[in-house]
């Protein structure tokens, strides 16, 4: 399996086939779009491989569960999607979104995606930084914003160090 994130789209590469995951195939006909660029295109795969997260500037953030091949949307806390990240014991991924130099990162428990009612709201993790990378180890996930500043975010949102 191979995940290809491009401004041009993203796209799942297995064996001999290719799927677009986004845009939708239907939204480019539908909306009669010229072409497929992505304004801040973000795709990821959990360490398992089962679940891949993606989303753009003009999505929401969407999860595929390539167990039951279901596709489930998070809408996000900012304005546009931006980053996205899984831990490293496929239990949560972290979904940024942003507005202008600013954020707002979420954390999706996946075992309740399949059962999320959608008044109900997700755990904020950060409500300041426009998140470009992020990654997971021991003491949480670490988050790199768009002022160049790393820092590391427990799963219960407590702040760890800050650096840059």
């Amino acid at each position: 399996m191979l995940l290809l994130q491009s401004r041009y789209g993203i796209y799942l590469i297995e064996q001999e086939q290719v799927t677009i995951l986004h845009p939708d195939a239907s939204e480019i006909q539908e909306y009669e779009y010229e072409d497929t660029q992505l304004a801040m295109g973000h795709a990821t795969v959990s360490y398992d491989e089962r679940w891949i997260a993606w989303g753009s500037q003009m999505s929401s953030h969407t999860v595929l569960d390539r167990e039951s091949n279901k596709t489930y949307e998070v809408e996000p806390e900012s304005s546009y999607p931006h980053c996205a990240a899984f831990s490293r014991d496929n239990q949560v991924v972290w979904f940024n979104a942003c507005h202008f130099y600013n954020g707002v990162t979420i954390q999706v428990p996946l075992a309740n995606i399949l059962d999320r009612k959608q008044e109900e709201e997700w755990p904020i993790m950060d409500e300041n930084a426009r998140v470009y990378a992020m990654v997971e180890i021991e003491a949480g996930m670490v988050i790199g914003d768009a002022y160049g500043y790393l820092y590391c975010i427990n799963r219960e949102g407590q702040t760890f160090g800050r650096y840059g």
